[in-house]
C-alpha cells in the first residue's frame, strides 16, 4: 500500500462540472489536464481557452496521453477503460506530486441517480465501495466534490463567476464557440443562451431516445429552453417544477474526506441553496 501524500489534485477537464469542482476545492489543489493525444473528434481549443485564463492565477499541469488506444489492441474502440481513467495522469504522477487524493467532476446524475433517471443510495453502491477502496490502496482519496450537485448546479456556480465567460464544455468547438450540434452543447450551452441547432442529427437522435439520455438534467434543459414541443410524449414529466434541481443534496458531503468537507461545504453555501426536501431527489424514477 502506498502512503498518503500531502496534496489534493483535480482531474481538470476544463468543462463545466470540473470547473465547478475547482471553484469548490481549496485554492492549493493541483489542477491536472489530461490531453487526449491521438487523432479523434476531440478539439482542445475550448479547454485551452479556459486553461489560459486559469493560468493567470495558478498552475495547470498538462499531461499528454494516448492510453485510450490500448483498447484497440483488444478489439475495442478507443476510449476510457474505466470511469476514472480520465485521471490516469494524476494517478501515475501521485508520487511526483505527493498526492493524497484525486478529484473528479462526477455529478448527481452519475452518482445518486442511475443513468440520470432513478434514485439510488450512491454511498451504498458497489461502484463507490469498490473504487474508493481501490484508490485508498494506492494511498489516494477518491474525491467527488460535486457529487451532491446536478449539472444545472455546476452551471450556476460557474456562470455566476467571471470564469464562465471563458468556459465552454463543447469538445468539438473552435476555442470561441461550441459546435452547437452536439448533446453537450444542447444541455450545457443552450440553457445559458448560447446558440444551438436542436435539429442536428446528434441532438434530435438523443431527444428521441427512451430512457432519455442524462434524463433529469435533460428535462431541466428542455424546460429551461422552452423546447417541450420537441418531446410531446414527456409532457407529464415536464409539468413539474425543476427549480430545486439547482440546489445541493447535503448527504453527498459525507463522501468527502473529512479535511476537505468544511471548505467545500462553506463554498457551497455561498453559491447554492441546500435541497430542503430530499424526497424530490429520492423519489425520482422517470422511466420505471
Amino acid at each position: 500500500k502506498r502512503d498518503f501524500g500531502k496534496n489534493y489534485s483535480l482531474s481538470f477537464s476544463a468543462g463545466t462540472d470540473s470547473t465547478a469542482a475547482m471553484l469548490l476545492m481549496p485554492k492549493n489543489t493541483i489542477l491536472g489536464y489530461h490531453q487526449r493525444d491521438y487523432v479523434s473528434m476531440i478539439d482542445h481549443r475550448n479547454a485551452f481557452n479556459l486553461i489560459d485564463y486559469v493560468k493567470k492565477e495558478r498552475d495547470v499541469v498538462i499531461v499528454k496521453s494516448n492510453h485510450e488506444q490500448i483498447r484497440s489492441d483488444y478489439g475495442k474502440s478507443n476510449g476510457f477503460s474505466t470511469d476514472y481513467a480520465a485521471g490516469v495522469h494524476l494517478i501515475l504522477l501521485a508520487d511526483y506530486l505527493d498526492l493524497k487524493g484525486v478529484a473528479f467532476g462526477l455529478v448527481i446524475e452519475n452518482g445518486w441517480l442511475k443513468k440520470g433517471a432513478e434514485y439510488r443510495d450512491f454511498a451504498d453502491t458497489t461502484h463507490w465501495k469498490y473504487w474508493s477502496k481501490r484508490f485508498n490502496e494506492a494511498g489516494l482519496h477518491l474525491v467527488l466534490p460535486v457529487n451532491m450537485i446536478s449539472e444545472a448546479g455546476c452551471m450556476k456556480i460557474c456562470h455566476s463567476n467571471e470564469i464562465g465567460q471563458h468556459l465552454n464544455s463543447c469538445m468539438r468547438g473552435n476555442g470561441i464557440t461550441g459546435c452547437g450540434k452536439c448533446w453537450k452543447c444542447f444541455h450545457k450551452n443552450g440553457p445559458i443562451g448560447r446558440s444551438i441547432d436542436h435539429s442536428s442529427v446528434e441532438i434530435s437522435t438523443y431527444l428521441q431516445k427512451r430512457p432519455l439520455r442524462t434524463a433529469m438534467h435533460a428535462l431541466w434543459a428542455i424546460k429551461n429552453m422552452k423546447l417541450e414541443h420537441l418531446v410531446p410524449d414527456l409532457d407529464l414529466l415536464l409539468q413539474q417544477d425543476f427549480s430545486w434541481w439547482e440546489s445541493y443534496y447535503s448527504p453527498g458531503l459525507k463522501l468527502l474526506p473529512i479535511d476537505l468537507r468544511g471548505t467545500i461545504e462553506k463554498n457551497l453555501l455561498e453559491k447554492l441553496e441546500v435541497l430542503d426536501d430530499p424526497s424530490k431527489l429520492i423519489n425520482i424514477n422517470l422511466f420505471p
